[in-house]
């Protein structure tokens, strides 16, 4: 459960996709990130049947990934990012 900080910024992949471990029908199914900066996590909450922008402090995203909340899957292909970006930007 140890991790750096240089570790976890690592984790952190604009357009990357992080499932939810727990509570589906509360989370969603997972996230996808558009921006991010040193104090906020930008993007998309993949829920069942829609999509919700969200926004999260770094340090709340980070205890996410230590405490095993989320984990990362991979980077998303373009053609597959684009389309939730555009639903972001609305």
């Amino acid at each position: 459960m140890e991790q750096s900080r240089e570790e976890l910024n690592k984790k952190i992949k604009k357009y990357g996709f992080y499932a939810f471990n727990k509570n589906f029908a509360d989370n969603g199914v997972g996230l996808i990130i558009f921006e991010e900066d040193d104090k906020t996590i930008k993007g998309i909450r993949m829920k069942i049947g829609n999509s919700e922008k969200f926004e999260m402090s770094r340090l709340g995203f980070e205890n996410h990934l230590v405490y095993d909340f989320i984990t990362y899957i991979e980077l998303l292909p373009k053609t597959v990012w684009k389309e939730y970006y555009r639903i972001y930007k609305k």
